[in-house]
Formats: C-alpha cells, structure tokens, sequence
C-alpha cells in the first residue's frame, strides 16, 4: 500500500524482524535439545522453525508463510472468500484501502473483483463501483466488457431512482461524485462530470450504448 522508499523500508524492517526471530527460534530449539538429545540445532535440522513465529500483536505487519498464501488462494477460489470479505460494512475494510491506496493502485485488483461478482454489486460498497466506472472507462468500452458496464450502471441508476433502494446508498453515491467535483485535479472533476452524466442518464440500452468517455448517446440522429 506504500511506495517508493516506504516500500524499500517496510521490507528491510520485515528481513530485519525475520532474521532476529529465526535466531531465537534456534536458540530455544537448541535449549530443548540440550537437556535431552544434545543435538546441534541448525536452520536445516530445526523442526520449529516453520511451526512458531513470535506472538506480537501490536508489532509490524507480517508476511504469512507461503504455504498459508497457498492455502488462502486455494480457499477463495473454492469458497470465493474475498467476494465474503468484502460484504464486511463495520468497518468497511474495502473502501478503506481504495482510499489509502488511490485509483492507480486500486484499480488492477478492482476490477478483477466488480467484473466477477456474478450481478452480486449490492455486496460491493457504491464508492467502490463509482471508482470503477471513472477509471476504468477504457476497459470497460471493450466488447467482452460491455454486459458488466451495462450492470453496473443500471446498479448504480437503481440506487438513485428505486424507491426500495437504502436511501444512504443514492447519499454516498452523489456525495462521490460531488467529492469528485471539488477536487483541486482537472481530471478528476472531469471524470466526476462523465461519470454523473451516465448514471443520472436514461436507463441504457444494447440499442442505443453510451458512451463512456462523453456520457452522450452514440447512436445516430
């Protein structure tokens, strides 16, 4: 979520973290093995090493052993548990960290998500699905894109116009883009500009597609 030198700094500090654990790991492992086998603990004959890991809770974030990274891919594309993960509201988990991280960064992941949840964009906070719609409007124009943009906006103009709706969510949809508009960046009030276009927009249709870049009809008159 950070870059640049923050980036090169979390890393040394985590190799620097790693480095002084595995030291106290062989340390107690040799002190066991003293007071019975009196073996010679080492990296490569230690048992602990991969079993234990420093109990810190309020300590620096750690990277999880790759057999966990593996185990965690394995379960979300068995039980889609990012898909789960991100219907958590308290706190919002997911639109915490589009904030932090920005649309540049957000934006490769994002996507992967909006474009796999199966019609399930209730789930999705609506600032996430905003920040998709801006920046994402030239992958979205793509042809095997064209149904998820089509269910997207016609999402997002629900929000704004069924009365069955929450009224907080059609709230912090205009709070988006109005957010948007008071940006001190040309592009981002430009983009706020497109995206209010198309989701205050007739209700789009496979006869007549918008287009995203102008927020204006391209069939001809």
């Amino acid at each position: 979520m950070a870059a640049g030198d923050m980036v090169e700094e979390a890393k040394t500090k985590e190799l620097q973290v790693a480095s002084q654990e595995k030291q106290q790991i062989l340390e107690f492992e040799s002190y066991l093995a003293a007071a019975s086998t009196k073996q010679t603990i080492t990296e490569q004959t230690s048992l602990l090493l991969t079993q234990l890991i420093t109990m810190d809770p309020t300590g620096p974030p750690r990277k999880p052993p790759q057999s966990i990274l593996d185990q965690l891919r394995t379960l979300n594309a068995s039980h889609r548990m990012g898909h789960l993960l991100c219907r958590s509201r308290h706190p919002d988990f997911l639109l915490d960290i589009i904030q932090r991280q920005g649309a540049s960064q957000s934006m490769p992941w994002l996507a992967d998500l909006v474009e796999n949840s199966e019609g399930a964009l209730s789930h999705l906070p609506v600032q996430c699905l905003c920040e998709f719609l801006l920046s994402s409007s030239s992958m979205l124009l793509q042809p095997e894109r064209q149904n998820k943009r089509q269910q997207l906006l016609l999402h997002l103009q629900g929000v704004l116009t069924d009365p069955g709706q929450d009224p907080q969510a059609a709230c912090e949809v205009l709070e988006y883009f109005l957010r948007r508009l008071s940006s001190t960046q040309t592009t981002s009030r430009q983009q706020a500009i497109k995206g209010l276009k198309l989701v205050l927009s007739s209700v789009i249709t496979e006869e007549e597609p918008m287009d995203v870049d102008t927020g204006e009809s391209t069939a001809e008159t």
